[in-house]
């Protein structure tokens, strides 16, 4: 098949342009190949380096063609710039190498061995004349005294099939990234397929067209060019094929891939659904902005290389509990090049673990009332017993009997304690305006007034919910109420929602409280109300508020004591997941309301 070369004394205004055009591109893919290879610890760049190296070789050599006036110069220069094709073929085959994560495909002796194929066509086409290897004759155009008609030999179609055989394989690997990879990577990967198509276009018309301005040294510049800004407009050739052996689609824990800038370069479905925004819009995104709904997550691992940690996340309606492990990602040279951030739901485990720590306290309260508060009243009913039995008085039978009472008060207590302790299975939606009524209803509250500020639904078992409510009453009418002018006693005991649903974006600012305006709580005291047996009455058992507590903890709920506005007693339980608006109530249409 015969080719063409041109050399003129005297070249035309568009042969002068086109061939400083030429010229100009070889000196900028010059300067590319030079800033990659400074950048040569960058994954990726060594590949790029030798594809631009060879490409401004290319187009280097092709400018000079265009305006050599000589024939010998003109073959020397076509020499040079056919082993620069076989260096670009290489430099594309390790970019696309990269790009798929095959690195096993291309080590150094590979390399090596490839690359004897550019030197052997560069020392053959330069001594054709010797051997027609490359060239079989080279003679003037019968048309033209300035254009040169070449055959070529069989050494020179060997190169041809030596560069196309590189070519298919690159593209299979790029071909295959695309299919299996989504997002930004499929459009890198689909970046770098649309530059290799260019280039074979060129090459195309080059060998087998009758185009008469060789633009295919052109066409892999825009190859080169294309693959530079895919790899530094993304910045993840780097880190992709090896976050990819080490990230499973289908791993149901989410996974989040990040680099050395803390940006996110991959991660999984899973990963996607937690983080709630497409995967465009979290790929390159910051660590920071990403988790912004998740301030503790950030908080905790921001600068962590290394670390396992259990935070708690609220995740959109509920509340879960994530064991996350983060590890760095190295290179095959051991250099850092980011960290994986693996999350683990273990909410159950954690749920376990704080159960069996709540029965261990119980056990604990247990045992205290068992050992003082029963022995207190037991002490009692003996003594007494004793100056019954010796002084046959039946007025020590009373004192007995009271004892008793208060035993039996105690036990009933701590068996409550114990069954309101255990972990809640299953809730429903409650009215806080019908659990507030429906608990006042069954305590002895005497002139005691209860105002609803305010309905809510809140995720609870209504029976507990109500027996929690019962003893926050009482607490109130027994230790609360003032003296009125009138000698009685007055109280009022206000019950409302803590926090907006819709606005508040904590689940611990959200819940419900009681307070009154009695006597109040001392601050030095609000710290032991809780604790069981503790009473500033002689009648009571001391286990009303620890009642309550363990309601409250067997929600998962948190309970604290405060003041409240007017001075009296206020306790806020929170740490309740997000409440909705007020049922619907079919016998009350007042939003508010107060009983007696």
């Amino acid at each position: 098949m015969a080719q063409s070369f041109v050399f003129v004394e005297d070249p035309s205004a568009a042969t002068l342009s086109y061939a400083f055009a030429t010229f100009g591109v070889g000196v900028l893919t010059g300067f590319v190949a030079r800033y990659a290879w400074r950048r040569r610890d960058v994954r990726g760049a060594s590949s790029l380096t030798a594809l631009m190296a060879g490409v401004s070789v290319w187009t280097l050599c092709t400018s000079l063609e265009l305006l050599s006036a000589n024939r010998d110069l003109t073959l020397a220069l076509e020499s040079v710039t056919l082993g620069a094709t076989g260096v670009v073929v290489i430099g594309f085959v390790g970019v696309a190498v990269e790009i798929s994560g095959n690195d096993e495909l291309l080590d150094k002796r590979i390399v090596g061995l490839l690359s004897i194929e550019p030197v052997a066509i560069t020392l053959l086409t330069a001594t054709t004349d010797l051997h027609g290897l490359v060239y079989q004759t080279i003679e003037p155009a019968s048309k033209s005294l300035d254009t040169i008609d070449v055959t070529t030999g069989i050494a020179f179609w060997l190169h041809v099939g030596f560069a196309y055989a590189l070519l298919a394989t690159a593209l299979a690997l790029v071909s295959i990234q695309i299919i299996r990879s989504t997002g930004v990577y499929r459009r890198q990967a689909a970046t770098v397929l649309l530059g290799a198509l260019i280039a074979i276009a060129g090459n195309v018309v080059r060998l087998w067209g009758n185009a008469s301005i060789d633009a295919e040294p052109i066409g892999f510049a825009v190859l080169g060019g294309l693959v530079a800004w895919s790899i530094w407009r993304y910045q993840l050739i780097d880190l992709v094929p090896i976050a990819r052996e080490q990230v499973v689609d289908t791993l149901p824990d989410p996974v989040v891939v990040l680099d050395e800038q803390d940006r996110i370069t991959d991660l999984n479905e899973a990963g996607i659904t937690l983080l709630g925004e497409s995967e465009d819009e979290l790929l390159g995104a910051d660590f920071d902005a990403a988790f912004r709904a998740f301030p503790n997550v950030v908080d905790t691992f921001e600068d962590a290389m290394q670390t396992r940690q259990v935070v708690r996340i609220h995740v959109r309606d509920e509340i879960k509990d994530y064991e996350v492990r983060v590890a760095p990602i190295e290179d095959e040279r051991g250099t850092t090049r980011g960290r994986i951030l693996l999350f683990h739901d273990v909410s159950e485990r954690e749920v376990n673990r704080r159960e069996l720590e709540h029965q261990n306290e119980q056990l604990e309260r247990f045992a205290s009332v068992v050992s003082h508060d029963l022995r207190n009243p037991l002490s009692v009913a003996e003594g007494y017993l004793d100056l019954a039995r010796e002084s046959g008085e039946g007025e020590h039978f009373e004192t007995v009997a009271e004892a008793h009472d208060r035993m039996h008060a105690i036990i009933q207590d701590v068996l409550t304690m114990a069954r309101e302790g255990t972990s809640v299975e299953e809730t429903s939606p409650v009215s806080l305006r019908a659990a507030a009524e429906t608990a006042w209803s069954q305590v002895d509250t005497g002139d005691a007034e209860l105002v609803v500020t305010e309905d809510r639904t809140i995720p609870a078992d209504e029976d507990r919910l109500q027996r929690l409510l019962e003893n926050l009453y009482r607490n109130s009418v027994e230790h609360g109420a003032v003296p009125d002018r009138s000698g009685g006693d007055t109280l009022t005991v206000r019950i409302g929602p803590i926090g907006d649903d819709v606005r508040t974006p904590a689940d611990e600012e959200r819940g419900f409280f009681v307070e009154d305006d009695g006597v109040g709580i001392p601050e030095a005291d609000r710290s032991k109300i809780f604790e069981p047996g503790h009473s500033t009455g002689s009648q009571g058992t001391g286990l009303g508020l620890s009642i309550v507590r363990s309601i409250a903890e067997g929600h998962g709920w948190s309970v604290r004591a405060t003041k409240a506005p007017d001075g009296g007693a206020r306790f806020e339980i929170t740490d309740v997941p997000p409440i909705g608006p007020a049922m619907a109530d079919p016998q009350s249409s007042a939003p508010d309301g107060a009983q007696r």
